[in-house]
């Protein structure tokens, strides 16, 4: 979307803006449009956007060369000038936006900006790059969420020089306020990534929708000495989601078919019926032998109850009805994970 501006105001204005600053204000002004403007379709978004920044970036620089030529410009040249502005006055730019789908090859579909035509390079891509991916189902820490998480990068077999870009991102679309708009904020603090991520696609699942996104600028990742990496997947104006969404078993109990698992606490709004689930750090068992390989395979929630999750046993025979206190695992959703595929190095 930046390139889409910057392309602009050069072939419309002759204007070669400074990168460095006017990138900042883009990013400023792209969370202040979304935030402030409460319309349902995309293209409404980036109308607003593009409009509100072409016009500033234009008027800046139009004012800096006014300033400019004043200093330089003799008493009879600024009369002839002044004398030409009277008689054919600019027109005004009442919509770039408009004007662009007739002038420009870049389309606006419903949901996605076309790349523009730009001088600048994208990263090319090799022969040798190859995606991996990172699933945040392999996070290191139980207090963390499918949105906030660590991941250890010597665990996946990668090697932190080698990766280049961000890919894409596959991510479960989801009933909360991360997905009001089509557009994330990713942050990797120690791979010096702060990016915004578009919609591009939707898997439809059986149960849910799954979406894929992709980064709206390309950021080439540093070589830096590090083996874990913190991920954060927030909304566009980079508001965290808080909720820790691996809970702790307090309680287990068997009964008839069915295998209960009592809970500190469920938020409704990570775990659903019908989402799969898994036990982890479930290698200490007290008199629970016969259940450990049971409990190492996933399982479909049935039903939630306060915080109680039910899941049916689909066994040959039934299990002695019990219930087990003195345990130590936990589990987390399966279901509502994503991944994110980084372009990598052999």
């Amino acid at each position: 979307m930046y390139g889409l501006v910057k392309d602009i105001i050069k072939r419309e204005y002759d204007i070669d803006i400074n990168d460095e600053e006017e990138k900042v204000y883009f990013s400023k002004k792209m969370n202040e449009v979304f935030n402030n403007n409460n319309v349902e379709e995309i293209t409404d978004i980036n109308k607003i956007l593009l409009d509100e920044c072409v016009d500033y970036m234009k008027d800046k620089y139009y004012k800096e060369n006014i300033v400019n030529n004043v200093e330089t410009e003799d008493p009879l040249q600024r009369m002839i000038r002044e004398r030409e502005s009277q008689l054919d006055p600019p027109k005004k730019n009442d919509n770039i936006f408009s004007r662009i789908n007739h002038q420009s090859k870049e389309v606006l579909t419903d949901n996605v900006i076309s790349e523009p035509i730009s001088e600048e390079k994208e990263e090319e891509k090799t022969d040798e790059d190859i995606l991996v991916g990172i699933p945040s189902s392999h996070r290191i820490s139980p207090k963390s969420s499918r949105y906030r998480y660590s991941i250890q990068l010597s665990k996946e077999g990668i090697d932190v020089n080698k990766l280049k870009s961000i890919s894409k991102l596959i991510i479960p679309i989801e009933d909360n306020y991360l997905f009001s708009i089509p557009i994330l904020l990713l942050v990797i603090k120690e791979l010096n990534i702060h990016l915004h991520l578009q919609q591009k696609d939707i898997i439809q699942n059986r149960y849910n929708e799954v979406a894929v996104y992709e980064p709206i600028e390309k950021i080439p990742i540093q070589s830096t000495d590090i083996d874990k990496i913190n991920i954060n997947i927030m909304d566009v104006s980079g508001i965290e989601y808080k909720n820790n969404d691996i809970l702790k078993i307090n309680l287990l109990e068997i009964k008839d078919d069915i295998i209960i698992f009592t809970c500190s606490n469920i938020n409704e709004n990570d775990y659903h019926k019908n989402d799969t689930i898994r036990i982890i750090n479930n290698d200490v068992y007290n008199h629970m032998d016969h259940l450990t390989q049971i409990l190492l395979n996933p399982m479909k929630i049935k039903y939630i109850q306060n915080n109680m999750i039910f899941c049916k046993l689909n066994l040959n025979q039934r299990l002695e009805e019990k219930v087990y206190n003195n345990i130590d695992m936990n589990i987390f959703n399966i279901s509502n994970q994503n991944i994110i595929f980084f372009n990598h190095g052999f």
